[in-house]
């Protein structure tokens, strides 16, 4: 770490973005995208005028490893969220059966749950549950409410929480949330995540009740099992009033623990909803509790400014009235956040530094060789945005990258994460990571990449207010929001949806934020229902066509496998309050083929390849397939009129006189549905932003048998960006440096020639991500006495010498294999045609390209010559597949002299 400030003598080294692996270092792997995920409550039409415009995730408050009882892992992250709980434009004046839907503007709370080992990602917004339940281990399947009820009530916090802790008990995380109380969760693989927005519409509702109650619902304090036996031994119970809003919180042994200001509550034995009303210690002071954490059978407790350890006692209904030991009256735990337990103890940030307690009566300071962090304002030097600054060009126009970091002013908001593998502790914030490694020491991982286009310093910063998650041999990262805007006003009124990722370390390559979007975007998009045609509103059936459903690449339709990006577009029918379904229906409406194209049966046939759900497969014979009947049995796309491949309408005709099942000739409709009848194929085959399937023109109908006419709805989805396709716009380079601390010869002058480095390197791309960055994977700077960054440039070719533009600095290669016949140096470049094996003509022989990493000694000739020295390599992985693992670096020095005489005048 560079924290020498203005004193030059000795100081720390500095490590950036490197790793450790026996005893040589490795320049980190980029955090890849795993999914990019938004709110499933954005929907509906907002009149920006009158509510605000800004919709969808907000940052990660807490993010939490659960190993489920299951046998998976998931990674829990709780998010603010500010969302249209409806599906239906709320200014629409045209009645029908959203008239009666029920929905607000929130600001709300949501726990996100990646499964990691089915992939599986869904969303739980935080609700008051109609239904609840005071005890734990009872599981409610459904919440009790009715068909014409809305969902539980949205939880609204009264203020914006700022942290979100968790604990585990009984196989369940337990969701310690700012001024929101506990909550808990119960793990989950569902198939699919359900979508939580309200769908009610009069008397029916667009989807199935969904059991809240079962997977999370709020923490519920109240009576236990020790009662007493009415001889006068009754025992008291906190109520919820009572209990008020815990502050911190932690499971010891078998109970939960949690503070209330300056108290600490005890639960009964794996009952984290009941607790003894004798069951609370009292601390002597006026703080809030910040950190509660067990450390070898003993509770450790912090404010921001003081520290305990209490040991309860044992063996006893009673833990309370334990021993209380004072063992700080200057050191504390500054946020929620701030604090990760560890096998060696509980480490947590102070206003001075990071300390860990490991048991007895002491702290020990872990950041002692970085403490100026704390003391000195922007002690944190980054001396590659110094040397690329100094070194290149710089526009002020652009955003500009951190050169100094003032982490004293920020030690409140780190987010602490223990790495149990890699023994190594992560210290937060939202542009770096302060990370300390087991037998290593201190090391920076920053978020943001210098390279600029044309060789200008920016900055590219896209991997917003991080937060890393260890989880086995992997880490994780939750970032985000990114905002995308949205501006369609004959579809939606303009606002904007944020969206948050899932990151991996090392599935990027060498690159952050690098993704494939046609697998890992999971983002929704606003959208809304839209009605297309009406009879007199709630008296007869209607018809619904829903979200498009993304499929998976290579997905097999009934004729076969589906090329490019596909979609099912569902088709549903409801019923109605009072309705009866007969024999048939009619379904005709328009769509954008500019965007949009069926999937039919064969190259020729103007018949969809249609897929009907299990329910619905008796009553196949009904659309009549492969010799449909043009107005009585069929599901084809049209032009002008006549059956066309190229066409713009699609019209489905069902016969429930053909064909045999059960309840023949009327399909098995449910009273209130909507049931899902059919699935229609389509590739999408736009290039622009918009996204919708439907044409928003009128020449919509529908006719149910029985009813003169239904009412239609269709799913009109908001301008998706460019980005949804284009994710990989936000890759970003990955800089690295290792900088000595300043090299001092028994006080004498000495001349500094050549750097000589050991490295195991996989070549410099072809192609880069950002094209034209000067800096290639492995390069040397070389200064002395006080010029930290302005040592001698590097591969210049033009004169005058010295000239410092940017322009003339050549992208020369600094890495090369070592010379082969004929003194030819190839030069190693990902997706060249040098190093391959096998004849590209002839593909029995195979086209591999073949050869370890390469492993080179590689020399540099700056030289530079004082009384004090220090070296500094860095670099760029500008791609992919660009690595570096440096083993050994030496020096050549030569003494030229006793140390300069200085006078003081």
């Amino acid at each position: 770490m560079d924290l020498r400030s203005l004193v030059k003598d000795g100081g720390s080294p500095f490590i950036g973005n490197v790793v450790t692996r026996n005893g040589e270092f490795a320049v980190r792997g980029g955090f890849g995208l795993v999914r990019q995920y938004s709110t499933t409550l954005n929907g509906g039409n907002v009149n920006r005028v009158a509510q605000d415009s800004s919709f969808g995730l907000g940052p990660s408050i807490g993010t939490f490893a659960l190993r489920t009882p299951f046998g998976a892992d998931q990674v829990l992250s709780v998010h603010t969220v500010t969302a249209f709980t409806g599906d239906f434009r709320t200014n629409d004046q045209q009645g029908g059966w959203h008239a009666g839907a029920r929905a607000q503007l929130i600001v709300g709370l949501a726990l996100h749950v990646h499964d990691l080992h089915s992939g599986r990602h869904f969303e739980f917004v935080l609700h008051d549950q109609q239904a609840e339940t005071s005890q734990l281990d009872t599981v409610l399947p459904h919440a009790a409410t009715r068909f014409d009820e809305d969902h539980s009530r949205w939880f609204i916090p009264t203020a914006l929480p700022k942290w979100a802790t968790f604990s585990t008990m009984l196989g369940r995380a337990l969701i310690l949330i700012d001024g929101c109380g506990v909550w808990t969760y119960r793990p989950v693989d569902a198939p699919f995540g359900p979508d939580r927005k309200l769908d009610s519409m009069e008397r029916a509702q667009l989807g199935p009740n969904y059991g809240e109650t079962c997977a999370l619902s709020p923490l519920e304090i109240g009576p236990g099992v020790f009662l007493g036996t009415g001889q006068g031994d009754e025992i008291s119970y906190f109520t919820a009033a009572q209990f008020g809003l815990p502050t911190a919180m932690c499971v010891m042994d078998d109970r939960v623990v949690y503070a209330a200001g300056s108290t600490l509550l005890f639960s009964d034995p794996n009952r984290p909803d009941n607790i003894m009303s004798p069951n609370v210690q009292f601390l002597p002071t006026q703080e809030e509790i910040t950190l509660l954490a067990p450390v070898r059978g003993m509770l450790f407790v912090a404010t921001t400014t003081q520290c305990w350890v209490y040991t309860p006692n044992t063996g006893e209904a009673l833990v309370a009235k334990g021993q209380l030991v004072n063992i700080s009256n200057t050191m504390g735990c500054l946020s929620q956040r701030g604090a990760v337990l560890a096998e060696s103890g509980v480490f947590f940030a102070d206003r001075s530094g990071i300390y860990v307690y490991g048991g007895g009566a002491n702290l020990a300071p872990l950041s002692v060789e970085i403490d100026r962090l704390w003391t000195d304002t922007q002690s944190l030097q980054l001396p590659w945005t110094d040397y690329y600054t100094a070194s290149g060009i710089t526009a002020l126009a652009d955003p500009q990258p951190l050169s100094r970091v003032d982490v004293a002013q920020q030690s409140a908001d780190f987010r602490l994460a223990w790495d149990d593998v890699r023994k190594a502790l992560y210290c937060v914030l939202d542009d770096v990571a302060l990370v300390w490694t087991d037998g290593f020491g201190w090391s920076v991982w920053t978020f943001f990449s210098h390279a600029g286009a044309g060789a200008a310093v920016q900055a590219r910063a896209n991997l917003a207010k991080p937060s890393l998650v260890p989880v086995r041999n992997n880490v994780y990262m939750v970032a985000g929001p990114y905002t995308l805007d949205y501006t369609s006003p004959l579809i939606l009124e303009e606002c904007t949806n944020s969206s948050c990722g899932l990151y991996l370390l090392g599935r990027g390559g060498a690159l952050d934020a690098s993704a494939d979007a046609s697998i890992e975007d999971e983002r929704q998009p606003m959208g809304g229902w839209v009605k297309a045609s009406q009879i007199a509103p709630g008296v007869g059936p209607a018809m619904f066509l829903g979200r498009p459903i993304r499929l998976p690449d290579g997905y097999e339709c009934p004729a076969g496998v589906i090329d490019g990006e596909s979609f099912w577009l569902p088709v549903s029918i409801s019923r109605g309050p009072t309705g009866t379904f007969n024999t048939s229906y009619e379904l005709t409406f328009m769509f954008d083929n500019t965007r949009w194209q069926p999937v039919f049966t064969t190259g020729v046939s103007t018949e969809i390849d249609f897929v009907l759900p299990s329910e619905r497969l008796g009553s196949a014979d009904g659309y009549a397939q492969g010799a449909p009947n043009p107005g009585s049995s069929e599901v084809q796309c049209y032009l002008a009129g006549f059956a066309n491949r190229a066409g713009n309408q699609i019209r489905i005709f069902w016969d429930g006189t053909l064909g045999a099942w059960t309840t023949k000739p009327v399909m098995n409709l449910g009273l209130l549905g909507p049931d899902l009848v059919i699935l229609l194929p389509f590739r999408y085959i736009g290039t622009d932003s918009s996204f919708s399937i439907f044409e928003p023109i009128a020449a919509t109908t529908a006719v149910v048998s029985g009813w003169f006419a239904a009412d239609v709805y269709y799913w009109q989805e908001g301008n998706y960006p460019t980005e949804r396709t284009a994710l990989e716009a936000r890759r970003q380079p990955v800089d690295w440096a290792v900088k000595t601390a300043n090299l001092e010869l028994k006080g004498n002058e000495f001349k500094v020639r050549g750097v000589f480095v050991t490295a195991m390197h996989l070549g410099s791309a072809s192609t880069k991500v950002v094209a034209g960055w000067p800096f290639g994977p492995l390069n040397s700077a070389t200064s002395s006495d006080y010029r930290d960054y302005a040592g001698q440039a590097l591969d210049f070719t033009q004169t005058p010498p010295g000239n410092s533009q940017q322009t003339n600095i050549q992208q020369q290669q600094r890495m090369m294999p070592t010379s082969i016949s004929g003194n030819t140096v190839p030069q190693t470049v990902v997706g060249n045609n040098i190093a391959r094996w096998g004849d590209s003509a002839d593909a029995t022989k195979g086209n591999l390209l073949i050869g370890d990493a390469a492993v080179d000694t590689l020399a540099t000739s700056d030289g530079t010559q004082g009384t004090r020295a220090s070296v500094m390599l860095h670099g760029t992985l500008n791609a992919e597949s660009e690595g570096v693992r440096v083993g050994k670096v030496e020096l050549a020095v030569r003494n030229v002299g006793l140390r300069r005489r200085w006078y003081n005048r």
